[in-house]
């Protein structure tokens, strides 16, 4: 019963703390959303294991497989290209049966503890990483930690989609993209310092800490409790997020009449309805487009591609910079998408894609002009990497 009071009992301290101060002079329905934000944080605390370091961790491996290429047990280990590209898939491919997966355990277990199964293959995985003695077991344990990530990536999103508010949704998504920009940039700075063996580990602790310390923490999701009929659950989640401003019942009755609305339908039948199929459409001609862009790849071969390159600058810091830029970007995106919409942050964050895009092409096509292929051309193979 501790644990179960502990989230309203911080919850509590934190809004007096809040209310003695300047949040007086702002709107009730402000100064409210502080129990918000510290929960969205530390749900995100699993996007910088699950996301940010699953996806930057072969960046790791390329910059110590070429100078250092023992396991854990001081053997040998030998990467082909080849191998090296595989790295990057298989999270891909795992990640497919993740989202699959996802909604049926949130439906299931809560969205809580639904959170909690994800990180289960991601720590099998990473084990398995972290103890590898032959790359096969590295492809395997990169296959089950994006499992992990498609069941993180879901669970997480639709939790905190559930207990923020609407106007401050936008944020509350950014929040997790910030901290997958955090967990990526920290994998690079650890990398420096740490080989890719006991960078494994180190994920596996920060697993360890949200199932342990702050998973149990949190709060269950009040649409979760609404539609299971769990009302003074809900009632009393909704109170601590909301706070006494609002109709509480109003609202976990409305939830209700939602739910009733597909309640004894088949789960395809709300997803056929036009308006429903034109927005499905919108949004994944948007997924499509921020997907095959190719930044994913870039994200998880960038120290692979520096090296290629023959930069002055060291090929870590390269990186590190990279990273800071796509922080920055989300922390922008942060401050701005409630207050300019969705719709102008999409335009301009595609606008800026397309500039870059541009320019990196324009560089390349001029650099592998005749006058410039020489000894010293930028071509992609393993020779080159190890320069």
């Amino acid at each position: 019963m501790l644990i179960q009071d502990l989230p309203s009992r911080l919850l509590s301290w934190f809004l007096w703390t809040m209310s003695s101060s300047r949040f007086q002079r702002l709107p009730r329905s402000s100064w409210t959303r502080p129990p918000q934000v510290l929960m969205f944080l530390c749900v995100s605390v699993s996007h910088i294991p699950q996301l940010g370091m699953t996806l930057t961790w072969p960046n790791a491996l390329a910059s110590h497989i070429h100078h250092d290429n023992t396991t854990i047990y001081g053997s040998s280990l030998h990467l082909h290209d080849w191998q090296m590209d595989m790295m990057g898939s298989m999270v891909y491919v795992g990640s497919l049966p993740g989202y699959v997966m996802a909604g049926w355990l949130g439906r299931q277990l809560g969205r809580r503890w639904s959170m909690v199964v994800a990180t289960m293959p991601g720590l099998l995985g990473w084990m398995l990483i972290a103890l590898a003695h032959n790359t096969h077991m590295i492809i395997v344990g990169r296959f089950l930690s994006g499992v992990a990530m498609g069941l993180a990536t879901v669970s997480v999103r639709i939790y905190l989609a559930e207990i923020s508010d609407t106007e401050i949704r936008g944020a509350a998504g950014m929040i997790a993209s910030v901290m997958l920009e955090l967990g990526g940039l920290a994998t690079i700075c650890l990398s420096m310092v740490l080989p890719w063996y006991h960078l494994a580990f180190v994920v596996i602790a920060i697993l360890l800490t949200f199932c342990i310390l702050i998973a149990p923490c949190l709060p269950e999701s009040p649409t979760y409790l609404a539609i299971n009929n769990k009302d003074e659950e809900a009632h009393k989640v909704l109170v601590n997020l909301r706070g006494h401003y609002i109709d509480v019942d109003k609202e976990i009755a409305l939830l209700k009449e939602q739910n009733k609305q597909v309640e004894g339908r088949t789960n395809w039948d709300p997803l056929l309805k036009p308006f429903v199929l034109k927005r499905i459409l919108i949004v994944t001609g948007i997924f499509c487009i921020s997907n095959f862009c190719g930044t994913e790849v870039i994200r998880a071969n960038v120290t692979r591609m520096l090296q290629t390159t023959g930069m002055a600058l060291n090929k870590d810091i390269s990186t590190i910079l990279v990273f800071v830029l796509s922080l920055c970007g989300n922390l922008i995106m942060v401050m701005t998408i409630d207050r300019l919409g969705r719709r102008r942050c999409l335009v301009i964050s595609l606008a800026l894609l397309v500039l870059a895009y541009t320019v990196l092409g324009f560089t390349i096509y001029l650099t592998h002009q005749p006058d410039h292929v020489g000894d010293k051309g930028v071509e992609f193979s393993q020779d080159a990497a190890h320069r």
